[in-house]
């Protein structure tokens, strides 16, 4: 039910790992945003390293991802020859007691979607700028119009997920102080709204953001 992803971006610390992410419907599927560098990361279902954690060895990257040939195995751990921010999806399957990881790593792009970009079709708007470093924001474009909390007028960001529709994937900031709430398998979300002009920042290292 659980995985947790350390690795340089957070100095391999898993009191500063990053939870990955149910699909919603999809529970055997799991996905965060990750700065990859050329020291790796791995993932375990447990917050420290104890020899059950997940590495290079213990995957198949998919041949579907986007970027799957940038990665490469650095002893043991799931490392980038192109460091940088990869939309990192594990699915995991079952065969006798062996527990299988299929892992794509597709670019890492985030969207609105919804009254604020005008449109509910996928893959519509620009995207997020992507930051150079492990500790950089993603900031969404400047938002020309005001938006309310109602369904309709709210902010609503994602990730799209192979073969998902985007609510499959999505998540907002401003619900539980600066952190960014993942609806994962959970229920409709809290709203939020926004004044027009203001940018979201979004820091999936630290799963922190801010609206302004």
């Amino acid at each position: 039910e659980h995985l947790y992803l350390a690795g340089g971006f957070c100095g391999k610390d898993w009191n500063k790992s990053v939870e990955m992410v149910q699909v919603h419907s999809n529970t055997h599927i799991f996905w965060h945003m990750v700065y990859i560098d050329g020291t790796g990361v791995k993932f375990n279902s447990t917050k420290e390293w104890n020899g059950e954690e997940v590495g290079f060895e213990n995957i198949t990257v998919n041949t579907n991802s986007e970027l799957g040939g940038d990665i490469k195995n650095v002893d043991g751990f799931i490392a980038s020859s192109k460091p940088g921010w990869y939309l990192m999806i594990v699915t995991t399957s079952v065969e006798g007691r062996t527990i299988k990881y299929d892992v794509t790593f597709n670019k890492p792009e985030v969207r609105f979607i919804g009254t604020l970009i005008g449109a509910w079709t996928e893959g519509q708007g620009e995207p997020f700028t992507v930051p150079a470093t492990a500790d950089g924001d993603f900031v969404s474009p400047e938002m020309i119009a005001t938006a309310g909390t109602d369904a309709d007028g709210c902010i609503r960001m994602y990730v799209k997920i192979p073969d998902n529709d985007w609510w499959h994937s999505e998540f907002i900031v401003g619900i539980d102080g600066d952190k960014i709430s993942y609806r994962g398998n959970g229920k409709d979300q809290q709203r939020v709204g926004n004044s027009a002009g203001q940018r979201v920042y979004l820091n999936f290292s630290t799963d922190k953001g801010k609206i302004e």
